[in-house]
């Protein structure tokens, strides 16, 4: 679970500096390039990296859902289960508002070509 998580800040990190390369003093046809290669790199983390990293940790919360339930007390683990469906709901929900802005993005320099 650590792992997935580690793996996907270490894909933001990359993509962190990645935008901080993009020079603006570049003519604007250059910039363009560069800033559309830079979104088509987010697109592959959103729908390759994201959708794994997420895979993992749900596949490892449930593989230890048996071991919570075994040491904790049962207010205790319907707060963690209810909690966990919230946080992964709204989690999505962010994920999903970014991936979308970040696409429209991507459309809009397409289109100016």
């Amino acid at each position: 679970m650590i792992l997935s998580l580690l793996l996907r800040i270490g894909f933001e990190l990359y993509s962190l500096r990645q935008s901080r390369k993009l020079s603006f003093i570049k003519n604007s046809a250059t910039f363009k390039h560069d800033l559309t290669k830079y979104y088509i790199f987010r697109k592959i983390v959103h729908f390759l990296v994201t959708p794994f990293s997420i895979a993992v940790y749900i596949i490892g919360f449930l593989t230890l859902l048996p071991l919570f339930k075994a040491t904790m007390s049962a207010g205790f683990y319907a707060y963690i289960l209810i909690s966990s469906v919230v946080l992964l709901f709204v989690l999505g929900l962010f994920i999903f508002k970014q991936i979308g802005q970040e696409l429209s993005k991507l459309k809009q320099l397409q289109m100016k070509e």
